[in-house]
């Protein structure tokens, strides 16, 4: 075998080790990745509002629309989601890898919620529970991402 062969026999040798290798980086950065990255982000949210407050003739209830610019990020704690999506409402949500959003007791007084994405850019919530003293409410909430150039997707 003379130089020339054998220089290009050690070629063909080391090329499938730099494709593995390049493979492994690949696969091995993408297994890091959080399922819930998709997700986060600044959203344009519209929220309906229904509230009830006082018992017996001082009873009264209303319903109100508020449009917000939220945002959502990643809690910590595995599978959670930070969903503020009106004023000082900060919703902290279980999500699974199919979208669907679980929120346990929010608030002192029982507020519970569920809602479920749509793809990467829509999502629906609905929250309830009560103040005290006879008075509750229940928001349902619709959003849509907005991308980087503040347009929605």
């Amino acid at each position: 075998m003379n130089k020339k062969n054998k220089s290009t026999c050690l070629k063909i040798l080391f090329l499938p080790l730099h494709v593995i290798f390049v493979v492994i980086i690949v696969l091995g950065s993408s297994c890091n990745k959080d399922f819930r990255d998709k997700w986060v982000g600044d959203w344009d949210f519209v929220i309906n509002r229904h509230w009830w407050s006082g018992v017996g003739e001082n009873y009264t209830e209303g319903d109100t629309v508020y449009y917000y610019l939220g945002k959502i990020s990643i809690e910590s704690t595995d599978n959670k989601l930070i969903i503020d999506y009106i004023g000082n409402i900060s919703l902290v949500m279980t999500v699974d890898e199919l979208g669907r959003l679980l929120t346990i007791k929010d608030h002192p007084l029982g507020y519970t919620g569920n809602g479920l994405f749509d793809g990467n850019n829509k999502i629906y919530i609905e929250r309830e529970g009560g103040y005290g003293h006879g008075g509750g409410g229940k928001d349902i909430v619709n959003g849509i991402k907005k991308t980087k150039g503040g347009k929605n997707e």
